[in-house]
């Protein structure tokens, strides 16, 4: 099954022809996308860590609770109430949709198909963020603030509005040290001039 909606993610936007099309494609692609990353079961290596770190967060204390960061932590606890599964479906949601955004922005729309070939048959992308559920949260946060700092250079827009663009990228960027530490990489490439 799922090569199926691999191959109807990759083929859909190539047979699309006109803009309308092909951006109509795209939903359709990151919508299975989603389907595939939201409703996942034991689909991946970590899927035993992340099931005990969930217990451990919400109740059954199996780990040390302080080794995990703050903004991860609060993201459990916020959808204890919907279950595990639940926080699957929002991580997938709002990796899909800062993918998807970012895609429509930076991708001709001639090359969707391109990207999203590449993007699925790369063992090292789709299904390697899926199996790093946490990491990639905080690498879509990490992608947000320098989307946001490329934004704010590319409209020629008033010196105010670029110093907020990094102000935004380093809200953006603080979130994703608190879901993963390993984001503290990224700091650095603030720092080289555009």
């Amino acid at each position: 099954m799922i090569y199926v909606f691999i191959f109807l993610i990759i083929i859909v936007p190539y047979f699309a022809r006109s803009k309308r099309q092909r951006k109509n494609s795209l939903i359709f692609s990151f919508s299975l996308m989603f389907f595939l990353a939201a409703f996942q079961y034991d689909l991946t290596c970590d899927w035993s860590g992340y099931v005990e770190i969930w217990n451990a967060i919400n109740g059954n204390d199996l780990l040390n609770k302080e080794d995990l960061e703050f903004f991860y932590t609060l993201s459990l606890k916020l959808c204890r109430p919907f279950g595990f599964y639940f926080f699957l479906a929002i991580t997938a949601a709002f990796y899909c949709y800062v993918l998807y955004r970012l895609v429509r922005k930076r991708v001709d729309s001639k090359y969707f198909w391109v990207f999203l070939m590449t993007f699925m048959l790369e063992v090292n992308c789709f299904f390697m963020l899926v199996d790093t559920n946490r990491q990639t949260l905080a690498l879509m946060f990490v992608m947000l603030a320098f989307e946001t700092i490329i934004t704010g250079l590319e409209e020629e827009s008033p010196k105010k509005d670029i110093f907020k663009s990094y102000v935004i990228a380093i809200i953006l960027l603080f979130i994703g040290i608190n879901i993963h530490r390993a984001t503290f990489v990224a700091i650095p490439l603030l720092l080289i001039p555009p």
